[in-house]
């Protein structure tokens, strides 16, 4: 039973006992960076430094996204945020229990925002979103993201 695994075993994950996951060291922390990446390809107003960013590549995804507003992703391109999605999930299992605390804020937030855009259409359009895959994702994550338990790990 997972009640029975001693508590030794659930901080050797990312972060150890100070939660610490240290930047260009840490493999959760460049898998979060790499799906970071990803999402705000696609929803560049996730990351409030990209939507205020003068710079021309941040310049061309809030054109491309203006574009889009219009029009959904394509198939493949909501395939791949929804990956991104579940991988974000998945990065708290690589922690320990400190290590997760420090993640999961902004992983929750990332999923959050997903949920939101992926959620977000004009009124007079007919389709239903909650069928899309970035919207299926996002809520699958939350669910798994809740669920995570650490029992030998009370704190």
């Amino acid at each position: 039973s997972i009640t029975d695994i001693p508590k030794e075993i659930f901080v050797l994950g990312e972060g150890g006992e100070d939660g610490v996951l240290k930047p260009g060291k840490s493999p959760a922390f460049a898998v979060l960076e790499v799906c970071l990446c990803v999402l705000v390809r696609y929803y560049p107003d996730i990351s409030p430094r990209a939507a205020q960013s003068s710079s021309v590549i941040a310049m061309q995804a809030r054109s491309r996204a203006r574009s889009n507003r219009g029009s959904l992703l394509s198939a493949e391109q909501m395939d791949l945020v929804a990956n991104a999605v579940h991988i974000l999930a998945s990065i708290l299992s690589l922690c320990s229990p400190a290590g997760s605390v420090t993640l999961a804020p902004s992983i929750f937030y990332l999923v959050t925002a997903v949920l939101q855009a992926g959620a977000t259409k004009s009124f007079d359009d007919g389709e239903i979103l909650a069928e899309s895959p970035p919207v299926k994702a996002s809520i699958e994550a939350l669910q798994q993201m809740v669920s995570v338990r650490y029992p030998s790990c009370p704190q």
